[in-house]
């Protein structure tokens, strides 16, 4: 008896995900304001944080808190969705994921956001969070008639059965991450969140930014740049790579100086015996309302990650740096004109909302893999030619 309830839970799930072609879904707004609960989805990313600081409206940089003030946050997160709907046709759940997370930090009454991170949740096995999204929509949106016959149909699902078939699959998946990271000795999330930023001011003169500017706009006519639809528009990168090292070798010997002396003194020493090179130099061009709003943001696979601040503080409005420190508040960093900041690529950090003007920054990420060409990207191989299907989405 049992196996057959079992059986019949695992089919009205999956009966769930055959509404996601409901067009419905995609066409409804929202109007009430909700906290951002908690999401957890196993290992495929960590929860954000969501909640917001009140000090006024002068000094509030939250994403959804500036775009709400620009009358910019509901057609951003609608943005969001369709990438995210984008990349799940696509196959690739993470990056939808980070997109319908994104929609609701910048809209957290985001009514097909909220769904759509329910039907993860019922993909994943995770019920209960299922439930809780599913009725964020509701209340978002009454008449979200998706939302309400998910939870109908979830109304009599075993979700103990589930959870704990879907907790041994985590638990395998967490070993074979685990097994790739020793291999690659990469630095624990929670150890790199404990770990210090090292700021190195006017680590660039106005004539190295200019230089490097024009290495940047030579390769652009080579490769051109990559517009990042997931980062609330905006937002665009070319990547250098390997022809930093060819086109500015002083800077590469600079960056890679800078940081080996970083990793002594504040790190202990995890660059010690690898064959460390660049995995990407990427040269970023944000406009409004260009963020990186993902609080929990890092840059998975790579060791030590360089940012350096190629525009003057009036040149633009908002695009503060953050990271996420233990005890789940946002640190924000000072970031001048020729500063350079290096962080483990393991620490969570995020960007907030541009709000005005040209925002120019160099970010490089050093990993243990070959260096990587401007046509890869940023490249998940780490070893022999990049194919198509290598390129991270993760950046």
């Amino acid at each position: 008896m049992h196996c057959r309830l079992h059986w019949a839970a695992r089919q009205k799930a999956m009966h769930v995900l055959q509404l996601l072609t409901l067009p419905a879904v995609l066409v409804r707004t929202a109007a009430l304001q909700l906290p951002c609960l908690p999401r957890r989805i196993g290992p495929l990313a960590a929860s954000p944080i969501c909640e917001l600081q009140d000090d006024g409206p002068e000094h509030d940089t939250n994403a959804a808190a500036v775009l709400t003030r620009a009358g910019l946050n509901t057609p951003a997160a609608d943005a969001l969705v369709s990438r995210g709907i984008d990349a799940e046709v696509d196959g690739e759940t993470l990056e939808a994921l980070e997109a319908y997370e994104g929609a609701v930090e910048l809209d957290p009454n985001h009514p097909n956001a909220l769904f759509r991170l329910g039907a993860l949740n019922v993909q994943f096995g995770l019920t209960e969070d299922a439930r809780d999204f599913f009725h964020r929509a509701l209340d978002a949106d009454p008449d979200h008639s998706a939302a309400a016959a998910c939870l109908r149909l979830l109304q009599d699902v075993d979700a103990t059965a589930l959870d704990a078939q879907h907790a041994a699959s985590i638990e395998a998946a967490r070993a074979e991450d685990d097994a790739v990271e020793d291999e690659v000795e990469l630095v624990p999330v929670d150890v790199a969140r404990r770990s210090a930023v090292k700021r190195i001011p006017r680590f660039l003169t106005d004539e190295e930014i200019d230089e490097l500017t024009a290495t940047a706009a030579l390769v652009e006519a080579e490769v051109g740049a990559v517009a990042r639809p997931t980062r609330g528009g905006g937002w665009s990168t070319v990547y250098l790579n390997a022809e930093l090292g060819r086109l500015l070798p002083w800077l590469r010997e600079r960056v890679f100086a800078a940081a080996a002396d970083a990793d002594q003194k504040l790190w202990g020493g995890i660059l010690k015996g690898k064959a460390v090179n660049l995995r990407c130099a990427e040269y970023h061009t944000v406009t409004p309302p260009g963020n990186l709003a993902f609080e929990r943001h890092y840059d998975h696979g790579s060791l030590i990650t360089i940012d350096i601040m190629l525009s003057d503080a009036n040149a633009f409005d908002g695009g503060v740096f953050e990271t996420s420190e233990p005890g789940d508040y946002l640190l924000q960093h000072p970031f001048e004109k020729g500063d350079l900041l290096l962080f483990l690529s393991h620490k969570y950090h995020c960007v907030s909302p541009v709000e005005r003007g040209t925002r120019n920054v160099l970010v490089a990420e050093l990993w243990e893999g070959s260096e990587r060409e401007p046509a890869d990207g940023r490249c998940d191989q780490r070893h022999g030619a990049s194919t198509p299907d290598s390129v991270s989405l993760n950046s």
